[in-house]
């Protein structure tokens, strides 16, 4: 089982990442809500998970964390477009 620490580090960053999004970028914010709806089964205290549900769902949070730093940068980088071609 994961420990506790992890637990509370994947919760602090979940919430963390509500503040950093504008609420017209539903493609981010759906990539937040399906890391976070991991986030939230894992960090169930009370569910029995076997180590094979959870290999699977430590294997889906790392492509959702993937998935959402592709988006992110992908904003980025476009920002930095924008930002590079406006007049100064």
């Amino acid at each position: 089982m994961l420990s506790n620490d992890i637990i509370d580090q994947l919760v602090s960053i979940s919430s963390k990442l509500d503040n950093m999004i504008l609420p017209e970028d539903n493609i981010t914010q759906e990539k937040i809500s399906h890391l976070k709806n991991i986030i939230i089964t894992l960090s169930d205290r009370h569910s029995e998970l076997s180590k094979t549900d959870l290999q699977i769902l430590i294997s889906q949070l790392q492509a959702a964390l993937i998935d959402l730093d592709e988006a992110t940068n992908n904003r980025i980088e476009m920002l930095n477009f924008v930002n590079n071609i406006a007049p100064k």
